[in-house]
């Protein structure tokens, strides 16, 4: 049985290589807390699997790690389904995720790409200073989200 969420947190990444854990890593701390009407989910890769998920939830949040040596703070950004020539078997890309989901399920919730800097991606390193402090940024955004996304209290 599928769950329907108000907020559904995808993180991603490969906890073997260092920073590369982040989205992991944060997605986990937000599975721990138990938050309300959110559902989390921890993937080592996006796959076509999870558009299903996505087709439940109101508001979609993406966490990823970057090496870009120009990000040197977590990024929020929203972010629209993209152009898809094909259905690949494995999806890189939140905004190719995104248009599965439209393509498969006619349904494009609001959805956010949280970027936390990332600069070892060596096998078995810690997660260094720029990421550790880059994933409690990505934890305060994700909490406000899930603060603009509560079922509003009619009374």
């Amino acid at each position: 049985m599928m769950v329907h969420s108000q907020l559904l947190i995808i993180g991603y990444g490969n906890q073997l290589r260092g920073d590369d854990a982040a989205g992991v890593e944060a997605a986990q701390r937000i599975a721990d807390q138990n938050w309300p009407d959110t559902n989390v989910v921890i993937q080592q890769q996006l796959t076509p699997e999870i558009s299903e998920q996505i087709s439940h939830a109101k508001t979609v949040v993406f966490l990823d790690a970057s090496a870009s040596p120009e990000l040197t703070s977590t990024r929020v950004e929203a972010i629209e389904p993209g152009a898809s020539d094909a259905l690949p078997t494995h999806l890189g890309d939140p905004r190719s995720l995104l248009a599965l989901t439209q393509i498969l399920y006619d349904q494009s919730p609001p959805a956010w790409l949280i970027t936390i800097p990332a600069r070892n991606f060596d096998f078995g390193a810690p997660i260094s200073d720029i990421t550790k402090q880059g994933i409690e940024m990505a934890l305060r955004e994700v909490k406000k989200l899930q603060k603009e996304n509560e079922p509003k209290n009619n009374n």
